[in-house]
C-alpha cells in the first residue's frame, strides 16, 4: 500500500492549507507502476525561475534517488523545460509518495514560455 511521507523540512514548514491539498491529492492517486509524479502546483520565483510542485509517487519497491536525475517539465505533450537536479538528500522509498518542489532555473526554459498546466517526466 502506497503510503504519504513529508521530508522533515516540510513537516516543519508546511502551511495547513497546503497538508489539506497534498493530502487530497494523495488520496486520488491510484496505484501504478514504476515512478509517476502527481502535479500539485507551478509558480514563479523572484528570480524569474520555476518552481513546479508535485507529489512524486515510488509504486516501485526500491528506493529511488533523485542525484543526478534529468526532468522535463512537459506542456501539451512539448518539452518547455528540462533540468538536471543533483539531490543527494531526496530519496522516495520504495511504495511511498512524498511531495517536492523542483525549480527550474532560468536558462533551462525558453524565456517566450509559458508556465502552464504541464507534468514531470523523467528524461
Amino acid at each position: 500500500m502506497q503510503q504519504l511521507l513529508l521530508e522533515e523540512s516540510w513537516e516543519k514548514a508546511i502551511s495547513q492549507k497546503d497538508r489539506t491539498e497534498i493530502e487530497r491529492a494523495f488520496r486520488e492517486i491510484h496505484n501504478g507502476e514504476g515512478i509517476t509524479f502527481t502535479p500539485l502546483w507551478e509558480a514563479v520565483n523572484h528570480k524569474g525561475e520555476w518552481l513546479i510542485t508535485v507529489i512524486i509517487n515510488n509504486f516501485t519497491r526500491d528506493p529511488i534517488n533523485f542525484d543526478g536525475i534529468h526532468l522535463s517539465y512537459v506542456v501539451n505533450g512539448k518539452a518547455a523545460a528540462g533540468s538536471t537536479f543533483y539531490l543527494p538528500s531526496l530519496v522516495v522509498p520504495g511504495k511511498a509518495s512524498m511531495p517536492w518542489t523542483f525549480i527550474f532555473p532560468v536558462g533551462s526554459f525558453e524565456q517566450d514560455s509559458v508556465l502552464e498546466k504541464g507534468s514531470l517526466s523523467i528524461s
